[in-house]
């Protein structure tokens, strides 16, 4: 007797052929970003692009910070950091997870709806850090050493001679 095939298991086949054909059909698009990504943090010092560019905290700064002491059992300069920092790593493996098993379900009504909510909350929360640490407190500093602002000192330095 032949065992029975459980056809809520993923098919490893199905799934490495998805992988391969998303690489093969994206590579250019993930080098160019990988490589922009890499001269934004090589020019202005910081991983994240969005202050690396722009010079102002994205909503995510201090996100990678407060898990790394987070990890560490530093709890208080976790939630300091990032109050969401918990949050991060279970949307990220729950993204995976549908990526490999249940792809169709990424957009679907139900999912959006958690996208949107998350993405409120996040967004939430970074206008209430901004109102409460913009500038003075890490990571909701101003970073000067972003394009834009060095972009903006030289204009002006041109036109202040």
């Amino acid at each position: 007797m032949l065992p029975e095939i459980d056809k809520h298991q993923p098919n490893t086949k199905k799934i490495s052929q998805r992988i391969k054909t998303h690489v093969k059909k994206n590579l250019w698009v993930w080098i160019s970003l990988t490589a922009f990504f890499l001269a934004v943090w090589r020019i202005t010092g910081t991983g994240c692009t969005f202050h690396g560019v722009i010079g102002i905290p994205c909503p995510g700064c201090g996100l990678t910070r407060a898990i790394s002491f987070a990890l560490r059992g530093d709890w208080q300069n976790a939630f300091t950091l990032h109050p969401l920092f918990w949050l991060a790593p279970l949307v990220l493996a729950a993204a995976v997870l549908f990526l490999i098993f249940k792809p169709e379900k990424l957009s679907s009504d139900r999912m959006n709806l958690i996208w949107i909510t998350l993405a409120i909350l996040f967004l939430s929360v970074y206008i209430v850090r901004m109102i409460l640490f913009f500038p003075n407190q890490d990571p909701m500093v101003f970073n000067q050493n972003a394009l834009i602002p060095r972009v903006w000192r030289l204009i002006t330095d041109l036109f202040a001679r």
